[in-house]
């Protein structure tokens, strides 16, 4: 299981770019996952990090998924996060 240390508040403004660019249509939790993917394998760093998990829906960022549970990110694309 890979951990990295992980930044709550850059995972905030990810998670509110794509809620803007997508209109709040995708599932921004598999978005971050990908991003994450992607950036591990092509910069061998992580965005936001945390703990991978293999859930029945698809893999995901633990500590993402628990903020969302939490309700901890009501209304993020109206906190007037920089995202552009």
């Amino acid at each position: 299981m890979l951990y990295f240390p992980y930044n709550s508040e850059v995972a905030r403004v990810v998670a509110a770019r794509f809620i803007i660019n997508e209109g709040g249509r995708m599932n921004y939790t598999k978005l971050m996952y990908l991003l994450e993917r992607r950036s591990l394998i092509e910069n061998c760093a992580p965005v936001v990090g945390g703990r991978y998990v293999a859930m029945n829906n698809g893999p995901l960022i633990s500590q993402v998924y628990d903020e969302v549970k939490a309700n901890a990110w009501d209304g993020i694309e109206q906190r007037g996060y920089n995202v552009v």
